[in-house]
């Protein structure tokens, strides 16, 4: 018999309580109906438990829908709680920051905001310089030529 997995667990332990609550404002903000989405939910039993327990967990879901589907809910469970940290760490994280900027850039590229887009990116490359962090700034610099080369093509 196969036993199940408490990676979610382990992860929603390891929490502290900013993060716990960023996820839930962001679950929130996330859910079709603007209530408590039923992940929240899940989250708060297996929260709650000293040990992980998968039937009581089912047991308390009882017999709604995403307890019908609980392997699918538990992995998507796991990757709103990894998208959540990853969009609360970035706002605290000078690398996340840059990482950012980056994505905007390349946004603004692709719609050809080629002015916005040089406004960010020269920002990324600001932080970079700021903070010493010349992994980053190759980066930043590479996006940078990339925008440069978008816009030439363009005239």
């Amino acid at each position: 018999m196969k036993t199940p997995s408490n990676e979610l667990f382990q992860l929603i332990k390891s929490l502290d309580m900013a993060e716990k609550r960023y996820f839930k404002i962001y679950a929130s903000k996330n859910s079709e109906d603007g209530g408590i989405a039923n992940y929240v939910k899940l989250f708060d039993i297996i929260d709650s438990q000293e040990n992980y327990d998968e039937s009581e967990v089912k047991k308390k879901l009882g017999k709604n829908l995403f307890a019908k589907n609980f392997k699918k809910s538990k992995y998507y469970l796991y990757n709103a709680l990894l998208t959540a940290l990853e969009l609360h760490h970035s706002s605290t994280s000078i690398d996340g920051k840059i990482y950012h900027l980056i994505i905007q850039t390349e946004v603004l590229v692709n719609k050809k905001l080629f002015s916005s887009a040089k406004k960010i990116i020269d920002k990324a490359e600001q932080l970079a310089l700021e903070n010493e962090r010349y992994p980053q700034l190759m980066t930043v610099l590479t996006h940078k030529r990339e925008l440069f080369r978008s816009e030439m093509n363009l005239k």
